[in-house]
């Protein structure tokens, strides 16, 4: 008992180290340097650093960091999305065109949200499935993502199928 009770207080001192907030503005997007400048309960942070620390299994969790001050929001809006896809780059796959093996790598024919391209992965290591999401990490460490599995074409669903 005594044991969970320190792990328990583990657990919230770290939960405020992260200093979770809700009403986070951007004001600010400096390409320079890929910073924000935020007002957080109407005090404004410039230069802040955006992290996503779970990219793949927490893509919503961002923290935001000027090496000494620390912020986090568990989701963001539209506007910040279009900031950390700029800086966090995960094409978005459409459909898969074809699925082709070459030795030990498959080689993808794909369409993205960026246009069609060919990608090779390593093996079924290289795919992962989580929930309804797909991650694809390629040979050069491009990752790749279907948001929703469930809502792409039959011919690409099945293509995965068959691998995963």
């Amino acid at each position: 008992m005594k044991y969970l009770r320190e792990m328990e207080m583990v657990l919230e001192k770290y939960i405020k180290k992260l200093n979770i907030v809700e009403n986070l503005k951007v004001i600010k997007f400096n390409t320079e340097d890929n910073t924000v400048d935020i007002s957080v309960n109407n005090i404004v942070y410039n230069r802040m650093k955006i992290i996503k620390p779970f990219p793949i299994s927490y893509p919503n969790f961002v923290m935001f960091t000027n090496g000494k001050i620390i912020f986090t929001i568990k989701n963001y809006d539209k506007e910040l999305e279009d900031i950390i896809s700029k800086i966090y780059f995960i094409p978005k796959i459409r459909r898969i065109v074809s699925l082709d093996t070459s030795g030990d790598e498959f080689v993808w024919k794909i369409e993205t949200n960026y246009g069609e391209t060919e990608i090779r992965t390593r093996g079924r290591t290289s795919i992962m499935r989580i929930e309804n999401r797909v991650i694809i990490i390629d040979t050069s460490d491009v990752v790749y993502e279907i948001e929703d599995f469930n809502k792409i074409d039959k011919k690409s669903k099945k293509l995965i199928e068959n691998i995963i």
